[in-house]
């Protein structure tokens, strides 16, 4: 497929594009341990990934204190996983582009880029991983009761109340809009317009189109973060891999400390300008409670 885009066009508007179009999509996965920097690191690099596991109860004082579990553990992830998407500018390209068709064509490279993360990191999310599911319904008799069943599992599990989320695919969140379940919950003005509620039964809601089914027909989960470890750094470039001045930079979202990679270099024989967004991450299965699957069959 031919390049439309002129070289003349401002990388640094695809670049914010994509970052932004990134974060966006990953909210739901920011409710998991996640230890993102923007430190350099090399593939197979390993990191301690904190999280906090459901503590022990309080005990009667009997003349000495019993230690206790500690308050935060943490667990190893490897940094294993590569992820990319790329473009390129020809020497030839000549018409300028605006700054928006920049910006969305930044964002349309983030989604990509997301999609193929997202998916990759509920992979996990099986029944062999978390155990059977909390609840099975299809679509269109998914309501207010499928949800407090869903908490009820969650409780009988001693999952902590605070925080939980809520990730559902859209089909079934339109579904408890359409049945006004909206009105149950606990909102603040704005997000209810929205249709975005704070709280959903206890619960931080959040809706994707990407959730993967994973051949189980999964279709949401309620989660405590300790169930999914994730990592994420600047993949640094290795000491000679750049014969022809090749960039590299990492590009952070201030907020999350979301990280990805950005590399540019010339192409001489083929007269490019040749662009990177890359995400160099790694994850691991963490607390089995703290997961609770929802199917449609």
């Amino acid at each position: 497929m031919a390049n439309t885009f002129a070289s003349s066009l401002n990388g640094e508007a695809i670049v914010n594009g994509a970052l932004e179009a990134f974060t966006l999509g990953m909210a739901p996965l920011t409710a998991f341990s996640t230890d993102f920097d923007s430190a350099g690191a090399v593939k197979k690099d390993r990191v301690q990934v904190p999280y906090v596991p459901a503590q022990s109860g309080a005990a009667d004082f009997a003349g000495t204190y019993t230690r206790q579990d500690s308050e935060v553990s943490a667990k190893e992830v490897i940094l294993n996983k590569h992820k990319f998407v790329s473009w390129y500018f020809t020497d030839t390209d000549a018409t300028k582009s605006p700054i928006m068709t920049s910006e969305l064509f930044g964002r349309q490279k983030g989604f990509q880029l997301l999609k193929a993360v997202f998916q990759d990191v509920l992979s996990v999310v099986t029944n062999a991983n978390y155990g059977g599911a909390a609840v099975t319904s299809v679509a269109a008799n998914f309501d207010a009761a499928d949800i407090v069943d869903v908490k009820e599992a969650c409780d009988q599990a001693g999952m902590p109340e605070n925080p939980r989320s809520l990730i559902l695919t859209s089909t079934y969140w339109n579904q408890l809009l359409k049945e006004n379940v909206v009105s149950m919950i606990e909102h603040a003005g704005a997000p209810a317009r929205t249709g975005e509620p704070r709280q959903l039964f206890g619960f931080q809601p959040f809706s994707s189109n990407l959730i993967p089914a994973n051949s189980e027909n999964l279709v949401g989960f309620a989660a405590y973060p300790s169930a999914i470890l994730l990592a994420m750094r600047y993949l640094q470039p290795a000491t000679g891999e750049s014969p022809n001045g090749m960039a590299a930079r990492a590009v952070v979202d201030p907020d999350t400390r979301i990280t990805l990679g950005f590399r540019q270099w010339y192409d001489h024989d083929k007269g490019t300008q040749v662009n990177v967004l890359e995400c160099f991450y790694g994850y691991a299965v963490g607390e089995a409670a703290a997961l609770k699957r929802i199917v449609s069959a």
